[in-house]
Parts: C-alpha cells; structure tokens; sequence
C-alpha cells in the first residue's frame, strides 16, 4: 500500500492480524471448508501473511 501513496497505521496492522485470525479461527466456516477441503496451502497462505504484516509493525 505505501507503494502507493498510502499510510498503513500499527492500528490497520493489528485490525488485519485479527481478521486474519477470525478467518483461520475455530468455528470460521472459511476455515472448515478449507480444512475439509484437504487444502494446507490455504493455512500456508495465512500464517505467511501473518507475518509480513507482524513485520511490518517493527
């Protein structure tokens, strides 16, 4: 986002950390279709994010 133009805040961080965790959560219904699913790469994908935005409050 700061690619273009735009301010991202500690709080837009940890607003997107907490709906990442919503989403992955137990009883997410996104996460149990995954999970029945057999899709690990979706978890992946997730956790990765996760990082790159507790990255970039640091």
């Amino acid at each position: 986002m700061t690619a273009h133009g735009a301010e991202i805040t500690a709080e837009d961080v940890e607003l997107a950390l907490q709906t990442v965790e919503r989403v992955a959560g137990e009883g997410s219904e996104p996460a149990e279709l995954w999970d029945d699913a057999d899709e690990p790469e979706w978890r992946e994908s997730l956790e990765d994010l996760s990082e790159r935005l507790r990255a970039a409050l640091w």
